[in-house]
């Protein structure tokens, strides 16, 4: 599999001493260490774990570029695993009860001589890393006359499942027989599920709206205004509902739960704290809203774009894509309504606002499918379709999902205790 970040190149580092390995013993200053001639205390370190290969796990901890000057002869960059009781903490309270914490094994995984440029700017990998595991990362420095000091803040950093594949099935005659035979439950296992997240004690259902079925005038509207019928695999799920909404939120320890409320109105792309966003419209503002200087703008009438191995009016493209789930402001997926089997049109998850759909495809009734696995979970539901390329590795060029595919692997689903173990972040990673 594919690191999610590039490879680093090897550091060679020449130690003065052995004893330089050593974490010291005490810090003299909690707090970074203030330099003269300089305004601010040092970089901000981040950690980012990813996958190398199958079995082993890889991190980065880097520091951006900037304008510094230090005055310390060492520096250390240590790693160490954070106790649970502090990952299931407040983010905002974990810098504090980790300093407080005076006996942990910190490991150095970096040592050289400090100049006057630091660690701004560096980057150093670490391996043998634990999966789904949180760790925190400092650097340190030692100054001739102040002794020890933080170097910059404390980074948390949490490490990545190893990546599951994405396998989805290629037999049609097998994913039309399983589609027909769950489209008729949608409502039914989305109740269901909502009624998992409202049970579990660190999770708050924030909103959870169901809309009347789609009336046939409606159903009408929405047929004329296309030019032809609609596959049953979609119309199913409208005539269940047309439309529903669900927002559900990770609760920190000791947080309590807030009363449901209903959908804000107008309805708009997602942009709040959440962690599982749904939020799919009626069939007709699907098929019918303007997205005139959001999805599409006029200078794209004078551009063409290939997709897929067509080439096409950039305009026209983007005219053709229908929004469906207004989940996330920056990812959220849309029927692409082509000539290629009208009525029953694939479906893109775009991102960075809608510029972007060169995501694998699925189709209306896999994306509900997923939707359901993972709970609404908004991040992970659109780092699954978020992989580029117009193939997987087996080949398929569309993800057909349904609901046995994930049945026959349940680490493909959301677990929430897992989610709620790491503080309310999903490790898991795709390839």
């Amino acid at each position: 599999h594919t690191p999610t970040h590039p490879h680093p190149p090897n550091l060679s580092l020449s130690l003065p001493h052995p004893q330089m390995l050593r974490p010291p013993a005490t810090i003299d200053r909690d707090e970074p260490l203030a330099v003269p001639n300089c305004d601010r205390p040092g970089p901000t370190l981040s950690f980012d774990g990813y996958q190398q290969h199958d079995t082993r796990l890889a991190g980065m901890i880097s520091a951006p570029a900037e304008e510094v000057t230090f005055q310390g002869d060492l520096l250390q960059v240590q790693l160490v695993t954070v106790p649970s009781h502090i990952t299931d903490a407040d983010p905002e309270e974990r810098g504090e009860l980790l300093a407080a914490e005076k006996d942990l094994p910190w490991e150095v995984v970096h040592t050289r001589p400090l100049d006057a440029g630091g660690f701004a700017g560096t980057s150093v990998q670490v391996s043998e890393l634990t999966p789904t595991t949180v760790y925190a990362a400092r650097a340190l420095q030692r100054h001739p006359e102040h002794g020890w000091s933080q170097y910059s803040p404390v980074a948390f950093g949490m490490t990545a499942k190893l990546a599951l594949a994405r396998q989805p099935w290629q037999d049609a005659d097998a994913y039309n027989a399983a589609r027909e035979r769950n489209q008729g439950t949608y409502l039914e296992r989305f109740r269901a599920m909502v009624e998992e997240l409202r049970a579990h004690p660190r999770i708050n259902v924030v909103t959870f709206q169901v809309e009347p079925p789609i009336t046939d005038a409606e159903l009408e509207r929405v047929h004329h205004i296309l030019g032809y019928d609609l596959h049953d695999s979609i119309l199913a799920f409208f005539r269940q509902c047309n439309g529903l909404h669900l927002r559900w939120a990770y609760l920190p320890s000791g947080q309590a739960k807030t009363p449901e409320a209903p959908m804000p109105e107008p309805l708009t792309f997602h942009d709040g704290p959440e962690t599982g966003v749904v939020s799919i419209p009626p069939l007709l503002r699907i098929i019918d809203s303007d997205y005139d200087g959001m999805l599409y703008f006029d200078w794209m009438n004078d551009d063409m774009t290939t997709f897929r191995g067509e080439e096409m009016c950039l305009l026209d493209f983007h005219m053709r894509l229908k929004p469906l789930d207004f989940f996330h402001f920056y990812h959220f997926p849309a029927f692409l309504l082509t000539h290629k089997a009208p009525y029953d049109p694939l479906v893109f998850m775009g991102s960075d606002h809608g510029a972007s759909w060169d995501a694998l495809p699925t189709d209306f009734h896999s994306y509900l499918e997923c939707a359901l696995a993972l709970k609404g979970h908004s991040t992970r539901r659109a780092n699954f379709y978020q992989l580029t390329g117009f193939r997987t590795a087996d080949g398929a060029d569309v993800l057909w999902t349904p609901a046995e595919y994930w049945d026959e692997e349940p680490r493909r689903k959301l677990d929430l205790d897992e989610l709620v173990r790491f503080g309310g972040n999903d490790l898991t990673r795709y390839a």
